[in-house]
């Protein structure tokens, strides 16, 4: 990819129904952590309650307030955002946590900040999700 990046973020879905969101509004609104998430960024989602990569997503939008309140479970931060487009989804046991090492992945607290640097990890996932689409 010649100007857009891949990203892997980590979903807690105990703070926020991703899932919901991407169900019913189909996106999300991240806080990007100080990282500087680019529109065309490409984003995959780490889900703490599978354990494994499930959503692909795509950044639409930079330093927009927050309009996914509805779906957190505590009251999100009100700093400015990344909306986050629903791309696709997959379900199957590729994108596993323990598949994941096998290509790079750390784990550990190492996921919870978002990470672009690992090529292997992040060709690897998006192979997955190319063959399903």
């Amino acid at each position: 990819m010649e100007n857009n990046r891949r990203w892997l973020v980590y979903a807690n879905e105990s703070k926020c129904n991703h899932v919901k969101a991407f169900s019913e509004i189909g996106y999300v609104s991240w806080n990007p952590h100080n990282r500087k998430f680019k529109v065309g960024d490409i984003v995959f989602m780490f889900l703490s309650i599978d354990r494994s990569v499930r959503f692909k997503t795509k950044v639409t939008a930079v330093d927009i307030p927050r309009t996914d309140q509805k779906y957190w479970s505590n009251t999100p931060s009100n700093s400015p955002t990344c909306k986050l487009d629903f791309v696709a989804e997959y379900n199957g046991e590729l994108l596993n946590e323990e598949e994941l090492k096998k290509h790079g992945f750390k784990g550990g607290g190492s996921i919870e900040q978002p990470m672009c640097g690992n090529r292997e990890l992040l060709d690897y996932i998006e192979e997955i999700f190319t063959k399903e689409e």
